[in-house]
């Protein structure tokens, strides 16, 4: 673990969850987004119209210009450890979608187990922002893929249902990290290989 940590430009330093607020503030907003494309899915179970319009607006506001809400609400400049993470975790997420994809594609899946597992890969790659933003996206990702598992093993399970709770804990997550300390990695599990 030590070896890619390094990689990543980590080398044991303590740093703070800078970008929490922001982070806070895109779930609660996705997660809204979620819940309306999946009530007004039409047999799509997500509205794609509503979901991409939604999320575009939300990453612009969030994160593509940085005057808006990031620079405002960020309380300092990430690392660099930090900023490759990011990367890591957004590549991880786009990798995860186009296997998933590809495997749904190839086995024939219905809409259902596709979104299903769109929703399994953002889940997984929220692990890797644990080094970004702290515990609270960890507990944000084992809820989301419980409820995608669940969905996936009980197709008798509406998909309405594992939407609003995906969006619901969303929001609620959202919220808590945008109260929430700062906090930082001082209790982090991996700073104790380089102690």
């Amino acid at each position: 673990m030590k070896t890619i940590l390094t990689k990543f430009g980590y080398n044991g330093e303590v740093f703070n969850y800078v970008t929490k607020k922001t982070c806070g503030i895109w779930f609660s907003f996705i997660g809204i987004i979620i819940i309306l494309a999946a009530i007004f899915g039409n047999g799509m179970y997500i509205n794609p119209f509503i979901f991409v319009i939604g999320y575009s607006a939300g990453y612009y506001l969030c994160y593509g210009n940085r005057k808006i809400i990031f620079d405002k609400l960020a309380a300092g400049k990430q690392t660099d450890f930090q900023k490759k993470t990011s990367d890591f975790a957004l590549f991880t997420l786009c990798f995860l979608c186009a296997f998933f994809g590809t495997i749904c594609w190839l086995t024939k899946q219905n809409i259902r187990t596709i979104w299903l597992c769109l929703l399994l890969a953002t889940a997984i790659h929220f692990f890797v922002f644990y080094f970004v933003h702290g515990r609270s996206v960890v507990v944000l990702g084992i809820l989301c893929l419980m409820y995608c598992i669940s969905g996936l093993l009980f197709p008798s399970i509406p998909f309405l249902y594992i939407a609003l709770l995906d969006g619901i804990t969303k929001i609620a997550v959202g919220i808590f990290m945008f109260f929430q300390k700062q906090g930082n990695n001082e209790q982090a599990f991996y700073r104790k290989v380089f102690l």
